[in-house]
Formats: structure tokens, C-alpha cells, sequence
């Protein structure tokens, strides 16, 4: 079994009504063969789950608080509808994030490091975003974890 942990810009472009199409269908259909993989395990880290919940509700480009809560059950029913594996924290994932704290505070968001803390802490297979400075981070040696872009995930794990 491979474990994919993925960021939270793809679940907001899996429910997003803008205008980004490309990413939209690259994401739904990312999660959909995941979901259908009997290979694959979609795990969610509950810093991605946290993350995607307050961005939801602070989005400021989002307009109306209706709007947001629309939103918000968009994303509930894709997480209903999809099988996910949630990754709560664990004293693993509290001293890689520290680690990676020190090791590139400068270059990687709060958010992105603490992602990135859950995907080595549970030894994931693949970590997909879409964050450009994230793509970048080499990986120590002894993890297994291949960070991928949205663009090359699904040829990348396709199995």
C-alpha cells in the first residue's frame, strides 16, 4: 500500500468555482483515483484539515459569510465521499516539525513545515502540493517521502 498525504490547496481547488479549471480537474480527478486506487491510501494530516477549515472561513476574496459556508459544506461532502485516513499528531510529528523548524524556518511556511513534519513523522510514499518552494525541499535520507507537484501526481503515482 502507498500512503499519499496531500496539501491543502487540493482539496480548495477539488470544491473551487473560480477560474481555474486546469488545477480543478487536475485535483478532483487526483483524489478520485486515489480514492479508486486499491494501492493507494489518502491520508489527510490534521494540520491540512485545520488549515483548509480556517482558510475556508477567512478568506476575505470569498465575499459573504454564506458564501463561506457554502464552502465549507463543499468541502464536507468531498470529505465524506472520499475514504481518508486522518493523520492526528503524535510526539513523531511534534519533533520532526521541530527539527524542520530549525532546519528551514526561513525557507518553508509554518504551515507547509508542519505538513511536511506529518508526511516524514508517518513515513508517507508521496506528499502532493502545489507550493513551488515545497517541491524543492530535499528530502533526507531514510524517508521515503517523494514530494510531487498536483501537475505530475497522478503519472508519478499512478501505479
Amino acid at each position: 500500500m502507498n500512503h499519499v498525504a496531500i496539501d491543502t490547496d487540493i482539496f480548495f481547488y477539488s470544491v473551487s468555482t473560480d477560474k481555474k479549471v486546469r488545477k480543478s480537474q487536475l485535483a478532483t480527478g487526483l483524489l478520485d483515483h486515489i480514492d479508486n486506487h486499491p494501492a493507494l491510501e489518502l491520508c489527510v494530516p490534521f494540520s491540512v484539515l485545520a488549515e483548509t477549515v480556517f482558510k475556508s472561513l477567512t478568506r476575505e476574496k470569498e465575499g459573504s459569510d454564506p458564501h463561506k459556508m457554502e464552502m465549507i459544506a463543499s468541502l464536507i461532502e468531498l470529505w465524506r465521499k472520499l475514504d481518508i485516513r486522518f493523520l492526528p499528531p503524535t510526539n513523531r510529528v511534534a519533533e520532526i516539525c521541530w527539527h524542520l523548524a530549525g532546519e528551514c524556518k526561513d525557507r518553508l511556511q509554518p504551515t507547509d513545515r508542519t505538513h511536511l513534519g506529518y508526511a516524514l513523522a508517518y513515513n508517507m510514499n508521496y506528499l502532493i502540493t502545489t507550493d513551488k518552494i515545497l517541491l524543492h525541499y530535499q528530502v533526507p535520507d531514510g524517508f521515503r517521502l517523494k514530494i510531487v507537484s498536483l501537475k505530475d501526481a497522478r503519472e508519478t503515482i499512478g501505479l
